[in-house]
């Protein structure tokens, strides 16, 4: 589904209305282009920057170089007008309108297209960039593409492209346009938008409201029938967390009987884990038929043994380079085999040991499956198989570039609808977080949105940020757990490098000897300020409300110190009512009821 359109379009109406009696002759004939007005630096809240960007005034402040432009009515999102842009003559060609941006600030841009199916060009599906377009006052260019929708096939409906950018340079325009696919396609464009990303100075202040509100719940304890001269005290102890807090697992090192200390750090901090390579099919079917079992079939119950659910990472990976390799010399019937194999053996032999499983990995920007296959549509394939052999377990896309840069982030959420919109059992958004520069929270902020806007949970499955500066390490890394724990759509998030002794070494949060260097020690602190590991309370007669962490608690009544009752509590988003009624002093045991 699209966002409101029609609400975004009166809420800009007047925008529209007064950009349409300001704008220059000069200005249309610039450049997929958009005009910014320069915003006032008194101005802190966002707007729409585009004119006239749903096209309910014709083609008003919209230009097409070396191409053709109508203004289609009924023919846009929702049966509203829409431009339906045609015969392009070189690779260059745009529909355009004009924007003026300002140095230094941020900016994003989204519009939905819909490619027709060309007779001429009858590809099964297109790349499509967006790509930002600088004009210095130096008379100097800087182009940057900030988007790629990879996938977007003729005849799917509307599909959204889109990213953001900062502006570098004294800039005296820009333009945002739309290239990448063949010229024999036409396509129908509408509800464009261009908005300023605002940072927000107090936005840890913000993160932590949004901690309290989404990563607590009330518990409301109601006492009735108090005995007389009786002393009753509840005690509520938390023994697990509802959020994910997880590490990528290294197995053979996991294994070695000499590492008990690095295991012992992974079952006493975390509750969720994944295995870094030992059940990608590349790692465990090197010779084809021949599965490589061993290590996971060993971590992966020890793992579940204390508590810790494990993510399978991953049936598919769909890049040209991470492909089995014997694969490449089989028929498109072959590798279907291949495919179906993979599923009845490995998923099949996991089966629910495994919590969730990412199903083809990257497929946003690689295509490896559907060229081999020659079927576009493999990966919604691929869902269905893994989910009929595993109807318990969670699926789901997993892809980079979504958080550290914008190329993908648009193109993941419109992905996921598409999947969905296709019947996959999809359950979440897997967004790798491999960052190696200190992020702008306000625009990391932006592209978490935007894929929350698919409307489904998001896990960070990779987190890593990587700097041999420890203290800047450090500081990082909390600021990420603070913006990822804080953001609602979130359900958990897992760090993809413990030890430095691999992959990214400048990422690890433990020393050479597996204790927590100061990156692990202020994720401890911060895991001890998200719990609510002890809470003890002098019952009175009526409601006592307070507000603890989301998991599951050992709640205990005593009478005169003596436990009475004794029982597991799950505390979830909505409140927790424990109904005490003490009216019968006779029964050891007090009736309790718990909604």
């Amino acid at each position: 589904m699209v966002d409101s359109p029609m609400i975004r379009r009166a809420r800009d109406s007047a925008a529209v209305s007064a950009a349409a009696t300001t704008q220059s002759v000069a200005s249309l004939l610039l450049t997929i282009v958009i005009i910014l007005v320069l915003p006032s630096p008194a101005v802190h809240a966002t707007k729409q920057l585009v004119a006239n960007p749903g096209f309910d005034l014709g083609l008003s402040h919209w230009v097409c170089i070396g191409c053709k432009a109508e203004w289609k009515t009924g023919q846009g999102i929702d049966g509203t007008p829409a431009a339906k842009i045609t015969k392009r003559t070189a690779k260059w060609s745009r529909f355009a309108s004009q924007i003026y941006v300002k140095k230094h600030h941020y900016y994003y841009y989204t519009a939905y297209i819909h490619i027709l199916r060309p007779e001429a060009d009858a590809k099964p599906y297109y790349s499509v960039e967006a790509v930002v377009k600088v004009i210095n006052r130096d008379g100097s260019l800087n182009y940057t593409t900030i988007g790629i929708n990879r996938r977007i096939q003729p005849d799917t409906g509307f599909r959204k492209v889109g990213g953001d950018f900062m502006v570098r340079t004294d800039a005296k325009a820009a333009e945002i346009y739309i290239r990448g696919f063949s010229l024999q396609v036409e396509y129908v464009m509408d509800n464009v938008s261009v908005m300023e990303i605002v940072p927000n100075p107090d936005w840890r202040k913000t993160a932590d409201e949004q901690i309290e509100k989404y990563r607590k719940a009330d518990v409301d304890i109601r006492l009735t029938g108090k005995c007389k001269e009786k002393d009753y005290k509840l005690t509520m102890t938390q023994e697990k967390y509802q959020f994910g807090f997880g590490a990528c697992v290294k197995g053979p090192l996991f294994s070695r009987p000499e590492q008990e200390v690095y295991r012992q750090f992974i079952y006493t901090n975390f509750n969720w884990a994944v295995l870094e390579n030992t059940l990608k099919w590349k790692n465990m079917e090197t010779t084809r038929g021949n599965l490589k079992l061993t290590v996971p079939s060993k971590v992966i119950p020890e793992l579940r043994k204390h508590g810790i659910q494990v993510r399978g990472h991953t049936v598919f990976w769909g890049q040209q380079t991470t492909i089995v390799p014997w694969m490449r010399k089989l028929s498109p019937e072959e590798v279907m085999k291949a495919i179906d194999y993979r599923i009845s053996t490995a998923v099949k032999y996991f089966g629910s040991n495994l919590s969730h499983w990412d199903v083809n990995n990257e497929n946003v920007k690689g295509d490896a499956y559907e060229v081999l296959t020659g079927n576009p549509n493999i990966t919604t394939v691929m869902f269905k198989k893994v989910h009929a052999e595993v109807p318990s377990v969670k699926l789901f896309i997993n892809d980079n570039s979504i958080v550290q840069y914008s190329k993908s982030t648009v193109a993941i959420a419109d992905q996921a609808k598409l999947l969905l919109q296709d019947g996959a059992p999809l359950y979440g958004i897997g967004v790798q977080s491999h960052l190696r520069r200190i992020p702008a929270i306000h625009v990391l902020q932006r592209r978490l949105d935007e894929v929350a806007k698919a409307g489904l949970p998001i896990w960070i499955s990779e987190m890593t940020y990587e700097t041999s500066d420890m203290k800047t390490r450090t500081a990082v890394y909390e600021d990420l757990l603070r913006v990822y724990f804080s953001h609602p759509a979130v359900e958990g998030i897992l760090f993809w490098v413990i030890s430095n002794n691999g992959w990214r070494p400048d990422a690890a949060i433990l020393n050479s000897d597996m204790t927590p260097n100061p990156v692990g020690q202020r994720y401890l602190e911060l895991r001890k300020q998200w719990s609510t590991p002890f809470f003890s309370h002098q019952l009175k007669f009526g409601s006592t409300i307070f507000r603890a962490f989301q998991g599951d608690y050992r709640l205990q009544l005593k009478e005169n110190g003596i436990v009475i009752f004794n029982k597991l509590i799950k505390v979830r988003r909505c409140r927790q009512i424990i109904r005490i009624d003490l009216s019968k002093c006779s029964q050891k045991t007090p009736s309790v009821t718990i909604d």
